[in-house]
């Protein structure tokens, strides 16, 4: 039988975790828009029909098209809702 301290504990620390990984997406994430203008040569068609895209990370993550990186941002075309 599990101590029910524990599982409230538990319980505890993973909303903690939780909000930790929320505060991380807000200090990394940028602006989808600001990815696509200061990106010379491609246009938003060309990111559709890329394997690795950029995703919406101040740390210039790159991701698969459906893909979030490790901060927890999404790729330029979730965000955008291209797919």
């Amino acid at each position: 039988m599990e101590d029910p301290k524990f599982t409230e504990l538990v319980k505890f620390l993973e909303e903690e975790q939780q909000k930790l990984k929320e505060v991380l997406k807000d200090l990394t994430y940028i602006d989808p828009w600001h990815i696509i203008d200061n990106t010379e040569m491609m246009t938003l068609a060309d990111f559709a029909l890329e394997s690795i895209v950029p995703a919406c990370c101040k740390h210039e993550c790159n991701v698969e098209p459906d893909g979030y990186c490790d901060h927890g941002n999404p790729s330029i075309l979730i965000e955008l809702k291209v797919i």
